[in-house]
Parts: C-alpha cells; sequence; structure tokens
C-alpha cells in the first residue's frame, strides 16, 4: 500500500499534513502538483492524499484532516484491505 500526499512547496496546510502523518509513523510518498496531474486525477485541491495499491486507488482525502480524521481514514483503508 502507497500513500502518496499531492502538495506543493510553499503550502502551509501541506506541511500540517506531512507532520501529521509524521507524527502517526506513516511514510509517503510527496509529488509535488501539476496542472497536468490534478486533471489527470482529479485533484481540486491541496494537499490530497491518495491510497494505492500497486495501480489502483483505494481513497484519498483532501484539504487537512485532524490526526483522529487521519487514523480513522488510514484504517478504513487497511480494514478494506483485509
Amino acid at each position: 500500500m502507497r500513500k502518496v500526499i499531492y502538495s506543493l512547496p510553499n503550502c502551509l496546510p501541506c506541511k500540517t499534513v506531512k507532520a501529521r502523518m509524521f507524527r502517526l509513523g506513516e511514510e509517503y510518498e510527496e509529488v509535488v502538483i501539476t496542472k497536468e496531474i490534478a486533471d489527470q486525477l482529479n485533484i481540486r485541491s491541496v494537499p490530497t492524499m491518495i491510497v494505492y495499491d500497486g495501480e489502483e486507488e483505494l481513497g484519498r482525502i483532501a484539504g487537512v484532516p485532524d490526526v483522529g480524521m487521519l487514523t480513522n481514514f488510514l484504517k478504513g483503508i487497511i480494514k478494506d484491505e483485509n
């Protein structure tokens, strides 16, 4: 399972989400979003985190969820996988 955060370099909300993922001990990839990526993946706001299994999208969350929401989102995806 791969977690990708689509963000912009000077985006304060993006930095907040990355800090929360670090706090949870979650590994992730960071991709600097471009218009082409946003259009291709239908991303309308940053940060957006998409969780993949291979090429399949398992779920996505946009904005700045608090630690509890982020934990529940990730647990829900893991639960659905089992």
